[in-house]
């Protein structure tokens, strides 16, 4: 394993703050097209696939994902809320009484 400052295979800042070493914090993609666009340091912790390399991260969604999901309930609920608008005030009992008295008058008219 050698010594990493305490990290299996990657970067440990801690171990660097230790050695004196310059550390910069940078936030860390999520996704990159290419290797070369991720810090040999942090390559260890992607994987490839969908179109390039993602952070090997349990759990994780890309945010386009997320932003079809969010954009997807928001549609549902304004379809729910015009539903629900266009429903108000009417209760199940007085459509089943409507729905009867229409069928006892085809009953009548069909004898």
């Amino acid at each position: 394993m050698g010594d990493s400052g305490g990290q299996e295979g990657g970067f440990d800042p801690a171990g660097a703050r230790k050695s004196g070493a310059m550390v910069s914090r940078m936030a860390i993609k999520f996704k990159a097209k290419t290797k070369d666009e991720i810090p040999t340091e942090l390559q260890s912790l992607y994987v490839e696939g969908d179109g390039g390399f993602v952070l090997d991260v349990g759990g994780a969604v890309d945010k386009a994902k997320l932003d079809e999901f969010r954009t997807n309930n928001i549609t549902l609920a304004k379809q729910l809320a015009e539903t629900k608008r266009r429903f108000e005030g009417i209760e199940s009992e007085q459509v089943r009484a409507v729905a009867a008295e229409r069928d006892a008058r085809d009953v009548m008219r069909d004898a």
